[in-house]
């Protein structure tokens, strides 16, 4: 008996494992937004490369509310347009297939509904890479009615982003559709970052379950319908506690393998980008190269010494990958990165290192002021450049009003 038992142990192992897979794919649509729309049988909807045009959309959507006044007021966008006809709640899903996409660009899917031609809606796209990126629409509360048009709109700065699409595809809420996008999130390569050491969820954007999470769901099913089986068999306890152990490894087992061809891909990327070159060449290609040229070209303009202190303004709120980058590259200096306003501790002969354009900051270079419109300094342009401008602060004056930007 116990050998008999020993030899159905594997058998019995994938046979679990088989139908914890099937329990896992009739369970997903319970999981994914819009699985129960009409939308569950149709065939995918599919919008090629030349579907797309850039001609009209800035000024087709120029009058829409809310995302879009970000995206109006960026310095740099691209934009491509496309008509289509489709019934919003029979596709709740969408697939973009970019190329050749600006690593610091935003994107934002907008759409207009043939029930209301002189409106427009949006959405703002999170994490958008290269290749293949899913999204669901049946959470947005204006994808309903007939959609006549959409726009992909990439928003960065100074410069124009790069944005181009291989193909959009607007999918229903069938299982099919559910597994091809869970894999692809699951299994799509995304090179690192700096922030990537912070922070790794295993999968990224609209994600519909994580790969964890799915791998232990599918270990537990596995698990119980196992030891029912092995109730009704009657196993031994030392079969069951193998076949158990085994439940829990080779799904883990498949999960890491997934993880592992993020770091296999990774290997490749890195090798390709710096393999066999110099230190200085590195440095050349490495993704803050164009900040540690700005930072080398500031650092003959800007004092070394410990009292000479740098005010870094910029921008932004928070953590910004610019502004914390340049600090670092500027090191040992004495730099304050602070928010994106003149301080009441500032005292003549410190330096203010405005970075970009920074909203209420203005320099009147006839007079020589520098003005955030509550605190003004006469202060002289150190140094210029398409990054930013350098100030010397030399006395403190009632502030300016009308200040330009320098």
């Amino acid at each position: 008996m116990n050998r008999r038992a020993w030899l159905l142990a594997p058998v019995i192992a994938l046979v679990s494992l088989g139908l914890g897979l099937i329990v896992l794919w009739l369970l997903l649509p319970l999981v994914s937004p819009g699985s129960g729309s009409p939308g569950s049988h149709v065939d995918p909807l599919r919008l090629e490369a030349g579907d797309f045009d850039s001609s009209p959309v800035v000024a087709w959507f120029a009058d829409v509310g809310g995302d879009f006044g970000q995206v109006d007021g960026a310095r740099s966008r691209s934009a491509l347009h496309a008509e289509v006809s489709l019934e919003a709640e029979h596709y709740p899903q969408i697939a973009l297939e970019l190329r050749d996409l600006s690593p610091n660009a935003r994107v934002y899917l907008f759409w207009r509904s043939a029930n209301s031609p002189g409106a427009a809606s949006s959405m703002a796209l999170a994490d958008v890479k290269e290749g293949e990126n899913w999204y669901s629409l049946a959470g947005q509360e204006d994808w309903r009615g007939s959609i006549s048009a959409i726009a992909l709109v990439a928003v960065a700065g100074p410069r124009p982003p790069l944005l181009r699409v291989a193909a959009v595809a607007f999918h229903g809420g069938t299982r099919q559709a559910l597994v091809e996008r869970s894999w692809s999130q699951w299994t799509r390569f995304d090179p690192w970052k700096m922030g990537s050491v912070n922070r790794y969820a295993g999968a990224r954007g609209d994600v519909i379950v994580y790969p964890a999470v799915a791998f232990a769901a599918w270990s537990a099913i596995a698990l119980l319908v196992f030891l029912g089986a092995a109730r009704l068999l009657r196993l031994p306890r030392p079969v069951i506690a193998a076949v158990a152990l085994s439940l829990l490894f080779l799904p883990w087992i498949g999960l890491d393998r997934i993880w592992q061809s993020q770091l296999d891909a990774q290997f490749e990327v890195t090798r390709d980008r710096f393999g066999g070159l110099t230190q200085a060449e590195k440095h050349q290609r490495e993704m803050d190269s164009e900040i540690q040229r700005y930072a080398a070209r500031l650092a003959s303009s800007l004092p070394s010494a410990p009292e000479n202190r740098i005010f870094l303004l910029h921008d932004s709120t928070g953590h910004n990958y610019w502004r914390l980058r340049l600090q670092f590259h500027l090191l040992p200096r004495n730099i304050y990165n602070f928010g994106r306003e003149l301080l009441s501790g500032m005292r003549p002969g410190d330096h203010v290192l405005v970075l970009g354009d920074v909203e209420g900051v203005g320099y009147d270079a006839a007079r020589g002021l520098l003005s955030d419109g509550e605190r003004a300094w006469r202060a002289q342009l150190v140094d210029r450049h398409r990054h930013g401008r350098v100030y010397r602060l030399d006395e403190r004056v009632k502030p300016a009003p009308g200040g330009e930007g320098g």
